[in-house]
């Protein structure tokens, strides 16, 4: 079996959704399997396609993938590729589609989103806090919330699609420790919050201003929050502890437990279609889908499937999907589809640009000169940079860099000598942390510009514990990503890359995301339908 058959594995029939009587349940059925990663999580829905993301959980590992699935079709296509340790859970606003990253890896201390138009795609930066993972996005009064997490738990607002942001709630925490917001919903102005830092897990919630978190009256404290969903003007959350799970209504800072539709009932997600709830339960080989529609009161059997682990459920034009872990070790979607899902055909939106192009009267000589002063200087590399040196290469972004400003330095003397980054976990050479801060800059600018060189170097890296790396190579492809460099010599370089043996295989995932992103194949993880395309193509390409 190739590796294009076990990547990509697309169900010959699709099943229509039946509104079946209690008691009875349909047999969904395998729609996609998709590689290499080993869970599809994160289903939404964005005009007209089902949208998820697969990746690799409960560990450190650096890539995750976007794919979205058509129903009329049944086409499954790779739409992105994360340099993320798993993607966070998307949100569509004022008709975008944003992804946030779990674990940013160039993010430098602040956080960053993806946002697509089901087309296009552009990087997004919050820097209105110390971040390192942006867990979830929400609405909030009709403005974009993201929340984030690590080094300090917090929310941060945009009213203008993600161009700028401003600091809501910053969660107190001791020096040196770590709090994080994750599973997060919103209901009017009320945001719940699974909150974790030392000492455990705990629901909270906030209702603006400068008042702290508080616990939500009622919930078990200390248990995961599974899932946290907005339905018809209250919250629904889900736990669970020693395989049996509980879901709960949130209004007004209290919890109310409701009834659970079996005894023995192992939940993983929920989901709401605007009239009903929806929640996905797991069982030995498989799970099964329930359905309620009285809020929560009551529950029906809707679906049942084999072959897996579930991780999320979403209702989507009159269907009903599910995503997990497949028994082989791929993601799975399994789904009870119905002919006829609505297409959309309006054009896309505009992508929100955040940062200007062409400078505003900044004297960028005098600019230039003081960064260059500051790169000269060993100690402006420690902690990654995250001192003046990550604030003038802001400021020159900020302005508007002019073409080469950024690309010219890439080619500097730097320090010699290696620096704590980290919080002292790893070490680095000063030429790593400031390539990757150029490099990191110019994609958020949309500048062209990096050296094919940089991509043919051989990983000699060894593993870390967090899997954090400073290397040109990584932030290349990722700025190539971004600004879409198609020229010859770039795309040489990245085919070149599908041929090495010795790279890890979330490296091999990024060269193949960015060849997808710089040329708009869909070849996804056959390497030899893109050495093959790439023969026939190269002599005529034109960038």
């Amino acid at each position: 079996m190739t590796n294009v058959v076990r990547s990509l594995v697309l169900c010959l029939a699709v099943l229509p959704w039946l509104l079946v009587p209690a008691g009875a349940a349909e047999q969904m059925k395998v729609l996609a399997k998709v590689g290499p990663w080993p869970v599809v999580d994160h289903l939404t829905a964005y005009r007209g396609k089902l949208w998820f993301s697969a990746s690799v959980k409960g560990r450190n590992h650096n890539s995750a993938d976007i794919w979205s699935f058509e129903p009329n079709n049944r086409t499954l296509r790779h739409e992105r590729h994360l340099f993320s340790q798993a993607a966070g859970a998307p949100l569509m606003h004022r008709g975008l589609l944003y992804w946030p990253y779990e674990d940013g890896r160039f993010s430098l201390g602040w956080g960053m989103i993806e946002v697509t138009n089901g087309e296009d795609w552009r990087p997004l930066l919050v820097p209105t806090a110390e971040i390192f993972h942006l867990h979830h996005l929400a609405e909030l009064k009709g403005e974009l919330l993201a929340v984030s997490s690590a080094w300090r738990a917090g929310y941060q607002l945009s009213s203008d699609g993600g161009v700028t942001w401003r600091r809501l709630y910053d969660h107190e925490t001791p020096p040196r420790r770590v709090s994080r917001f994750t599973v997060t919903a919103a209901d009017g102005g009320t945001v719940y919050s699974r909150l974790r830092e030392r000492g455990g897990s705990r629901l909270v919630y906030w209702t603006g201003g400068a008042e702290a978190v508080r616990d939500v009256a009622g919930w078990p404290q200390g248990q995961p929050v599974m899932a946290l969903i907005s339905h018809r003007r209250a919250v629904y959350a889900l736990t669970h502890r020693d395989r049996q799970s509980s879901i709960w209504r949130l209004k007004d800072g209290v919890a109310r437990k409701l009834p659970a539709p079996a005894g023995a009932w192992w939940a993983m997600d929920l989901t709401s279609d605007g009239k009903r709830l929806w929640a996905v339960s797991r069982e030995t080989g498989g799970g099964t889908v329930w359905r309620s529609a009285d809020r929560g009161e009551t529950w029906t059997r809707a679906a049942t499937f084999s072959g897996g682990t579930p991780w999320s459920v979403r209702a989507f034009a009159g269907g009903i999907y599910v995503g997990g872990a497949g028994a082989d070790g791929q993601g799975i979607l399994w789904g009870a589809a119905p002919p006829g899902a609505r297409q959309v055909r309006f054009p896309p939106p505009d992508l929100p640009r955040q940062y200007p192009s062409g400078g505003d009267g900044t004297d960028w000589q005098a600019l230039g000169a003081e960064l260059d002063q500051v790169m000269a200087l060993k100690e402006a590399y420690e902690n990654h940079g995250r001192g003046k040196l990550r604030d003038l290469v802001m400021k020159a972004l900020a302005a508007g860099a002019p073409e080469g400003f950024l690309a010219a330095r890439l080619g500097a003397r730097f320090p010699g000598g290696r620096v704590k980054t980290f919080g002292g976990q790893l070490n680095a050479r000063p030429a790593e942390v400031g390539r990757t801060m150029l490099l990191w800059a110019m994609g958020l600018a949309g500048q062209k510009g990096v050296p094919p060189e940089l991509l043919v170097s051989p990983w000699t890296l060894p593993p870390n514990g967090p899997e954090k790396y400073f290397d040109p190579l990584l932030t290349a492809m990722w700025t190539i990503a971004v600004t879409r460099q198609r020229d010859r010599a770039t795309i040489d370089a990245l085919i070149a890359r599908l041929t090495r043996e010795d790279d890890p295989d979330w490296i091999t995932s990024q060269a193949i995301g960015t060849l997808t992103a710089v040329t708009g194949k869909r070849f996804a993880y056959e390497k030899a339908a893109w050495r093959t395309w790439w023969e026939s193509a190269r002599l005529s390409w034109k960038p």
